[in-house]
């Protein structure tokens, strides 16, 4: 197993810095996602630690060897495309011998390690179909044991799942998490799709706009945002905009007044009393009642719309100018849409960042 460190790493095109990572630490055997929107940097930075484009400045270490000059078929790290570049003339048993080819294996050993990778994702009884025999799971499990099968130290995936339906993508985030526990190789793992994060990821790295926002475990970086912008890109949140009143930094958590005067409380870091913030709310956080059972500290709202999502429902409710939503699971509902509810926030499920 390796470790990788990238320290002060900048890639730029033209005057526009791609890529600005002053530190990041994985450690052996972690599955790190990084995580953002299109242009964030998040593949540009893969591409570095393999080796496709060289850094401007900052060094690249796999371990305690430096590799910044070391070219990518020296760097004993694998990496799945998102079109899984199979070759499509070959069967799958030759594409996953090529890189064993490459490096001259004896045939006894290549054919001996297609077999063990075969039986690792599961295929065994497929080596002798070409890819266009094979549904788009399968080609991605093959993309994979080809990639297994040279024995890298590193593992890297460039958003290997975007190409599958929606169904096969969300079977085949467990299937692949499964199998780099049992693996245990250090694997960077790049998407924009944050449910694939949460799932796949021992942590996740948000980036936006080239650098580094958040590293964190899932958990974290969705319980417990460290901006806005985190709230925002990773799950759903409401957001209510005001000042932060009063601030208990040993209990990390305060009062934030709304610029409608509406007084909640929520839990955050390094806030100060008259900084602007944002109070963030999950729709977890939410909950509506019926009016009859509302009580005075709840907020008085108005369901503007509801969205059955057939185990789930989506509440989209009015407070004054702003608006809000909440899910809640199948059943009696506080309301239809127009009626007045009262919307209770749990102070404990929201969050206070800088506005």
């Amino acid at each position: 197993m390796t470790a990788i460190r990238l320290e002060g790493i900048v890639k730029r095109y033209g005057t526009a810095a791609a890529a600005r990572i002053e530190r990041l630490d994985i450690r052996d055997g972690e599955i790190v996602s990084l995580l953002g929107p299109s242009g964030c940097g998040k593949t540009t930075t893969l591409r570095i630690v393999a080796g496709l484009i060289e850094q401007d400045e900052g060094n690249l270490w796999f371990g305690d060897r430096l590799i910044n000059d070391v070219p990518p078929e020296r760097r004993n790290a694998a990496m799945v495309f998102q079109n899984y570049a199979l070759f499509p003339h070959m069967t799958v048993r030759q594409n996953i011998a090529f890189g064993l080819e490459v490096r001259k294996r004896p045939r006894a050993e290549i054919d001996r390690k297609v077999d063990a990778v075969l039986e690792l994702v599961q295929l065994p009884g497929t080596a002798d179909r070409l890819p266009k025999q094979l549904s788009g799971g399968q080609q991605q499990r093959i993309a994979i044991a080809r990639a297994l099968a040279t024995e890298p130290d590193v593992l890297l995936f460039d958003e290997p799942l975007s190409n599958l339906d929606a169904k096969l993508r969300e079977y085949m985030r467990f299937e692949l998490r499964k199998l780099l526990e049992s693996l245990k190789i250090t694997t960077l793992y790049v998407t924009h799709d944050q449910a694939e994060a949460m799932v796949i990821s021992d942590r996740i790295v948000v980036m936006d706009k080239g650098a580094i926002v958040q590293v964190d475990t899932p958990h974290k970086v969705y319980r417990d945002p460290a901006s806005r912008f985190v709230a925002e890109f990773v799950g759903t949140a409401s957001f209510l905009e005001g000042r932060v009143e009063s601030w208990d930094a040993g209990e990390g958590r305060g009062l934030v007044v709304t610029d409608e005067g509406l007084r909640l409380v929520g839990r955050g870091h390094g806030m100060q009393p008259g900084d602007p913030a944002v109070l963030c709310a999950r729709p977890e956080a939410i909950s509506l009642h019926p009016v009859s059972a509302a009580t005075p500290d709840d907020l008085p709202g108005t369901i503007e719309a509801i969205v059955d999502l057939g185990e789930m429902v989506d509440f989209h409710v009015r407070i004054g100018t702003r608006a809000i939503r909440t899910r809640t699971l199948a059943g009696p509902r506080p309301g239809n849409q127009g009626d007045r509810v009262g919307v209770r926030l749990d102070p404990e499920r929201c969050y206070v960042v800088a506005r």
